[in-house]
Parts: C-alpha cells; structure tokens; sequence
C-alpha cells in the first residue's frame, strides 16, 4: 500500500508540469509586482533604491527571456546568466546590510557611483566619435549638459574602484574575497536563512550559463528541440523563483506586509525547481 501524500509538503513526482503559457502569465504578473514595489523602493534612501535596482533588473531580465522565446535558446541562457549574477549581488550585499551595515551602505554606494566613474572613463570616447558617426553627426553635443563629466569626476573623487563596482580596497583585503565563488556562497548561505532556499545553486547556474554569455561550443550543442523546449520552461520557472524571491525578502527588510496576491503566485509556478 503506498503512503498517503501529505498535501503541506508534496513530493516533486505528484506536482504537474506547469504550461509555457502559465509561465508567461505568472512572469508577466511578477513583472507587474516587482515594478510597482520597485517605485516604493525609490522613494527610500540609498539601500532602499539599490534593492530596487536588482529588482528592476532581474525583472526585465525574465521578461527578455519571456519574449525571446525558445527558439533562441543561447540568447535566452545569456539574460538568465545577468539574471542570477544579479540576484546573487543582492543577496551577497544584503548579507553585508545584515552584519555589518557601514560595509553595506559602502557597497552600496560604489554601485550608484560606479555608473559615474565608467561614465567618466567612455564620456570622452562618445564625444569623439559624435563628430563624423553618421548616427551621431548631427547632435550638437552628446550630453545634455555639456558639464556632466566634471560632475561625476568630483562625485567619485573619494571612491576607489577595481574592475568593478564589488571591490573596494578600503572594504576588502584582496579582490578574491569578491569574486563569484565567494558571492555566491554567502548569497546562498543567506538565501537559506531568510528565503529557506536550501544549497541555491548560484555558482552552478552561473558556470554553466556563461557558456551562452561568450562564444561557446555550448551555443551548437546537440539538444533536442524537444529538450530545448523543457529547459526554456524551467529556465522560466527558475528566473520567476529569482524574482519572487527578492520580492519577498525585500518586502521582509522593510517589514512591510507581503501582499496576498503576490504571495498566492508561488503556487502558479514551482517555486522549488532550481
């Protein structure tokens, strides 16, 4: 006689396979939740908009993936790539937030200032090229302010930068501490203290999604369609668990009230399928 399933707690075999057009939908009403918390957000201060940021991001990131569809299978896997890393950004400065919150708001405003120091770096670059590029000769100048580059030099004037906006020799010793390997062990050790996502499999995705992010021998590997169309829907189901899942923390930090209607969504797509 087989054991009666416990309806709280189903086994992944009783669980049916959520259509592509589920997905679609349950994707676009995410979309729809992560842009309208994302507007609260960005009435907060620098933690505040840095959350809704990521959260942005990430969404339009799974919209991208929603319409490209599975015949661009590569494409889609380089969307779902920026996705993760994303997410894992999140997390991994949500963790500094937690235990130690000058380093938090630190990262977090090199994020914000480090739009300003690349800005600085290629601004010299757009203005040269404006003068003869035959999409851009006929704009009197590229910047609507014509001193916009003096601007962010005096605004990142105190900030020190590596190859990105993560390390700051003034909050790391070493550049290893945040690299990929590390982020995403202290994403996932977070994830399962506050989403009770158990071993996330950040670095997986990332390696193997990097293979679509580069020319890659990935890119004409032997699946197929029918294989291709499976992994294009758990991609979708996997981008949505992402999202929902910076919405739901997000909405936890705050101490806001998770709203019913977004929480209902969880059960629209398999939220533990990563």
């Amino acid at each position: 006689m087989s054991a009666i399933i416990d309806i709280s707690k189903p086994i992944r075999d009783s669980i049916p396979r959520p259509s592509r057009e589920q997905l679609s939908q349950v994707a676009e009403e995410v979309w729809r939740w992560a842009n309208e918390h994302a507007h609260d957000l960005e009435k907060g201060d620098v933690s505040d908009k840095f959350f809704a940021a990521a959260i942005r991001i990430t969404s339009s990131n799974l919209k991208a993936m929603v319409k490209l569809s599975a015949g661009y299978f590569a494409e889609v896997g380089a969307i779902f790539r920026n996705l993760v890393e994303t997410c894992v950004d999140c997390l991994w400065v949500a963790s500094f937030l937690e235990s130690d919150t000058p380093k938090g708001i630190k990262l977090v405003e090199n994020f914000f200032h480090f739009a300003n120091f690349r800005f600085v770096e290629t601004a010299p670059t757009y203005a040269s090229i404006a003068k003869t590029d035959i999409f851009l000769r006929d704009i009197s100048t590229p910047f609507e302010q014509t001193d916009v580059i003096e601007d962010c030099k005096k605004q990142t004037g105190t900030f020190q930068f590596g190859d990105s906006w993560r390390f700051d020799p003034t909050l790391f010793r070493d550049e290893k501490e945040t690299r990929w390997l590390t982020r995403t062990q202290i994403a996932a050790d977070f994830a399962q203290r506050h989403l009770n996502l158990k071993d996330a499999p950040y670095y997986q995705n990332l390696k193997s999604l990097s293979s679509f992010a580069h020319f890659d021998p990935a890119q004409i590997s032997h699946f197929s369609d029918t294989l291709k169309d499976r992994l294009f829907d758990r991609s979708i189901n996997n981008a949505l668990g992402f999202v929902f899942d910076l919405l739901v923390y997000s909405y936890k930090r705050k101490n806001w009230l998770q709203p019913k209607d977004l929480l209902t969504l969880q059960h629209k797509f398999i939220w533990f399928s990563t």
